[in-house]
Formats: C-alpha cells, structure tokens, sequence
C-alpha cells in the first residue's frame, strides 16, 4: 500500500539529504568526485530546479562572479554547482554519497547531462 507524501514530509526529506551532504569528506571521495573549491559559499535558491525545469538566471549570474555555488534541487539526486575557468561544474549526489561529476561549457548543458543519467523528475 502506497501513499502520497505531503509537501510537508517531501521537504523533510529533502532537507535531511542535504543535510547528509558535507558528511561525505573521505579524500578518496573527493578525490575522483572533487566539490566546489574548499572555502566558497553556498548561496540560495538553487540554480537549477526540476520542480519546474527552470534555471534561475540571477543566481547563475552570481555563480559565474566565483566564490559561491548553489543547488541543482532535483527529486532523484542532489547537485552541487559552480562556475569556476569558464565552465560549469556538478557534483551529483544521492543520498548523501557523491556518484557523478560533470563540467559542461553552459548550464543547461549541465543540466541535461545531469538529469539524462540520474531522472528528470
């Protein structure tokens, strides 16, 4: 028996996976799937939403000044995001755990590479 989870409890979940984010240190994690630079800021909301498939264009315009990164808020995975040398950078986690890294010369390329190997939902 399935039930639907209100928006509530969707939150929650959320917020405790990206909660479980920063405890993934190991250097062997972060040395095949590399984060933001050490010492940038998290800004919000997040760039990337699949809720609605929107880029927000005032926070990417943000990311490409440096020093800051921002959420690719999705329902399957968690990404990070940045711009640093001329590209986009995406570190894609789920659950906690990092699995995937992608650079692309655009955000919405990004985005596509992103959601094409882990769901559009």
């Amino acid at each position: 028996m399935s039930r639907k989870l209100t928006p509530l409890q969707v939150a929650a979940l959320m917020a405790a996976q990206f909660a479980r984010v920063p405890e993934v240190e190991a250097e062997a994690s972060r040395a095949v799937h590399p984060g933001p630079p050490d010492g940038w800021t998290e800004i919000t909301p997040e760039v990337i939403s699949n809720y609605d498939g929107a880029i927000d264009e005032l926070v990417a315009e943000q990311l490409r000044e440096g020093g800051r990164f921002a959420r690719h808020a999705a329902w399957n995975f968690n990404g990070l995001v940045w711009f640093e040398q001329g590209r986009w950078h995406e570190v894609v986690c789920v659950y906690g755990q990092r699995r995937a890294t992608y650079s692309d010369d655009t955000l919405d390329g990004l985005r596509r590479t992103a959601n094409d190997n882990f769901g559009w939902e």
